[in-house]
Formats: C-alpha cells, structure tokens, sequence
C-alpha cells in the first residue's frame, strides 16, 4: 500500500508541475522476493526461489517504462535487460557522455520503445554473486547455472514478522541448462540433451572469466579494477 501511494505522489507532482511530457519514469526492482523472511518475503511464483538462491526468482524482476510519446504501451516482452543498462540507455535519451571508463550495459532503448525487431542488446548476460563468483550465464532463452554453493531456507523454520529463518547450504554439483521459453519455473535440466548449447554457453562464460574473472574457477580476469571511491570536502 504505501508503494503504491509513493508512486502516485511521484505521478502527482509530475501533473502538478506539467513535467509529465518531458519525463521517462522507469520502475523496477534490483532482486526477487527474500524469501528467507517468510510471511514478509512475497513471492515469484512461478519463478524458481528468490533473492540470494540460484533460481530465476533471484535475479527476475519486472521492468515498466512511462513517458508520454516515449514509452508506447503494448504487450509485455520477455526479452531481459538488465539495471546496467539503464545508465547508457538514459545517457542517449539526454544526450550526456558515457565516462571514458569501461562500461557494462548497454543501450537498451529501441527495446524499451518497442521498436520493431528490437531484442536484448547483450549476447549474453552473467550472473555473479557473492566474491565475483559467476553462478550462470545466459544468451537467449538458455540458462547455464556453473557447479556452486548457495543458501536456502529450511521450509519448517520460516522466517516472520521482518526477523529471517533459518537455512541451510546446498551445492550444485554439476552444470544445470534450463530453456526459459518453454520451462520458467527451471523444472527440467536439459544439459544432457543439448552438449551444443552447453558449449556454447561456457565459451560465453569463459570470454567474462577473462575479463572479469570468477572465484568459483580461480581466474584473475584482466579488466578487474579496484573499486570507485567517493571523497568528499567539508
């Protein structure tokens, strides 16, 4: 309730102060439901898990765009995008100057316009967590998740009431391919019916362990670079 009156005051004061024509509002979210907070968690369904785990619940979460004359409505489109590419994207809708920098995201806006032919401007997008550990790749509808550990929550010690329950560690021993077309909910490992897709997939993960290394495999990536730092003067 309170998220949705937060947003109507946004809308509000872009009527009151006639901004609505010139303004893009993009609404999203960085992470699924934290699930191990039980009755506060929400849910995905039918997405696999959520926040922290390896399923698609963790990393999936919907996209709107609003802007009069900019952001036409039609269908939903399940082609991804991620929040990286929110910052080129904007940058060519004001025309400001990427920094000099390498950076990860790209321009995603002929998709958020519903251009015709319009598709994800990545051929694939990777999945780290944890300490730069890469969990999965994904190019199209294909998803690999790499062997790793992760937490999930103990079904009869829920978390409630804004306090998290208890969980467990859970290793995936082997490479697990899901075909997010026709199996959202990650039901069925196909990496034993498609060797191809699965090659395909890790030489895709190998280019990111190149440049960005991945603790899970031991690489240093050639691209890794200490974090920003912000200083201020008072």
């Amino acid at each position: 309730m309170e998220l949705d009156w937060s947003v109507g005051e946004i809308f509000r004061a872009l009527r009151q102060h006639a901004l609505e024509e010139n303004t893009i509002v993009i609404f999203t979210s960085d992470n699924g439901p934290w699930l191990a907070y039980g009755n506060h968690a929400g849910s995905a369904k039918p997405l696999r898990e959520g926040r922290e785990l390896y399923g698609k619940a963790a990393y999936a979460s919907p996209l709107s765009c609003n802007g009069k004359g900019i952001c036409q409505p039609a269908p939903s489109s399940m082609n991804p995008l991620m929040t990286i590419d929110l910052l080129p994207t904007i940058a060519r809708i004001t025309g400001a100057n990427l920094p000099s920098l390498p950076i990860d995201g790209r321009d995603a806006w002929p998709l958020l316009t519903r251009q015709p032919g319009a598709q994800t401007p990545h051929e694939a997008y990777y999945f780290y967590y944890q300490t730069n550990e890469l969990q999965a790749v994904r190019s199209g509808p294909w998803k690999l998740y790499f062997p790793h550990t992760y937490n999930t929550p103990v079904d009869s010690l829920p978390g409630r009431d804004g306090l998290p329950g208890q969980s467990v560690k859970v290793k995936i021993q082997t490479s697990e391919l899901y075909n997010l077309e026709n199996d959202i909910s990650e039901i069925h490992n196909v990496a034993g019916k498609h060797p191809e897709i699965v090659q395909r997939l890790n030489a895709l993960a190998e280019l990111a362990r190149e440049e960005l290394g991945d603790a899970l495999t031991g690489r240093q990536g050639r691209g890794v670079r200490p974090a920003g730092k912000a200083s201020f003067d008072f």
